[in-house]
């Protein structure tokens, strides 16, 4: 049928329009195709944009800020996702408002309810209650497409190769769902031998998995490419088992990708502040370079020392950075030049260093 397509991507977008305006939508019976689509024609022409504009804007901004979720969600049959919305409601209780407020509505709807029912099934057979079920989900809902032999396989391969009881590779499976995407039961056995390898200590792979679970989904490669990284940049291996045992998870970065280059060659060059430094918090390395630079910056512009630690430029937001730079010129009895942020950023983004560490790296 000429435009189908067209209208059942109209369709898609009208459901995730009357989704985030708290509506309950509409019901559709398929028994074909062509009924399928005049189905959803008919659901379309329910949500016009003069009627409800603030969901379709809201609509259009989830699907344009996740491209990858949009192209899977929008082909899909709107009677797919009504059947989905019931069965959440029915035995999740998670309701329309519950579910246009989670990270990625689009992720969510893309589920099959069949599917997302024996993941639920399987763990409310673990004892994990129904409430966090529903949390589970509505945080990471691409682990409910898994089958549960999947989730059974990958919580046996932590008991085996970090020695978990059964109770812990549950706590893990719920606190860190998307841990369960990676094949840990041929990841975990080369990681944890590599790990010990390098570090030259035996059960030190099993140790600093089970301290940040989350390197559990990381390749003795990824990790391997990181240590080649920060060699050729020339810290010693003792340098680089120190901050393995700071925090391990910094491994599973990519830091020869281009962004990852210009933050360890601002640390290098320009930081008064080390890498080990950085590793002190999750936060403090994972901000960007452009936040790190434009800040340190500022302050030398103003005279002003750096902190001992990176954790200022950091955590605060815009606000709280700036006032506490005001203060410190107060107490110098200065003022600060600039108005706002904004005012610096701009002016600061219009020199050689602004140029240099105020924009992404697009280098090979």
């Amino acid at each position: 049928m000429e435009g189908a397509g067209e209208v059942v991507a109209l369709a898609s977008i009208a459901a995730l329009g009357l989704l985030l305006a708290g509506m309950q939508g509409w019901v559709l019976q398929q028994d074909g195709q062509d009924t399928a689509v005049s189905a959803a024609a008919a659901a379309a022409a329910q949500l016009s944009p003069a009627r409800f504009t603030p969901a379709w804007k809201t609509a259009g901004k989830i699907l344009a800020g996740s491209p990858a979720a949009t192209i899977r969600y929008l082909p899909r049959d709107p009677s797919k996702v009504q059947q989905l919305l019931q069965w959440l409601e029915g035995s999740l209780g998670v309701g329309l408002q519950q579910l246009a407020a989670c990270n990625n509505p689009c992720n969510a709807l893309q589920l099959s309810a069949d599917a997302a029912s024996e993941v639920s099934v399987f763990l409310q057979r673990q004892q994990v209650p129904v409430e966090q079920v529903a949390q589970m989900l509505l945080m990471h809902p691409s682990t409910f497409s898994y089958k549960p032999q999947v989730w059974s396989a990958r919580m046996q391969a932590l008991q085996q190769h970090l020695d978990l009881d059964t109770a812990a590779a549950l706590q893990v499976a719920v606190a860190l769902p998307t841990v369960l995407a990676k094949k840990l039961e041929t990841r975990l056995p080369p990681l944890l031998l590599f790990l010990e390898s390098y570090m030259g200590e035996e059960g030190a792979g099993r140790r600093l998995v089970c301290a940040r679970l989350s390197l559990a989904g990381a390749t003795a490669s990824d990790i391997g490419c990181s240590i080649a990284s920060l060699a050729a940049r020339g810290y010693t291996q003792q340098e680089i088992r120190t901050m393995i045992s700071k925090d391990a998870t910094l491994f599973q970065t990519n830091l020869a990708s281009p962004l990852q280059r210009q933050k360890l060659d601002w640390i290098d060059r320009v930081s008064p502040w080390t890498l080990a430094d950085f590793l002190g918090s999750p936060r403090y390395y994972n901000t960007t370079t452009r936040r790190l630079a434009g800040r340190l910056a500022l302050l030398r512009a103003c005279g002003l020392q750096a902190p001992p630690l990176p954790g200022v430029q950091a955590v605060y937001n815009g606000f709280q950075f700036l006032q506490s730079v005001k203060e410190q010129l107060t107490r110098k009895g200065r003022e600060l030049p600039w108005a706002s942020w904004p005012e610096w950023e701009s002016e600061w983004l219009g020199t050689g260093e602004g140029r240099e560490w105020g924009f992404p790296s697009i280098k090979n």
